[in-house]
């Protein structure tokens, strides 16, 4: 049977391996650091945002940034009734 034939499966597993490492270190090297970078930003910016609304901050600008946050979710809001 040539599904059981030795020397072609070794040449499958050779290049199946091969390919998968390839891909793997392309990966490894290019998408997850940009991926992780994309994250740590979104964290920070969650827990910025966290931040304001429970006014741990009590800075002017703090304020009126939170001001200005709650302000265009409301007029989201608005706009979204009608």
């Amino acid at each position: 049977m040539p599904q059981f034939d030795f020397y072609s499966s070794f040449v499958q597993i050779f290049w199946v391996t091969i390919s998968f490492a390839v891909f793997y270190f392309t990966v490894n090297k290019t998408i997850l650091p940009n991926l992780a970078q994309v994250l740590k930003m979104r964290q920070k910016l969650f827990d910025y945002r966290i931040k304001l609304e429970r006014g741990m901050s009590l800075s002017i600008f703090s304020i009126l940034s939170l001001n200005n946050f709650k302000s265009l979710t409301s007029l989201e809001e608005v706009e979204a009734k009608h």
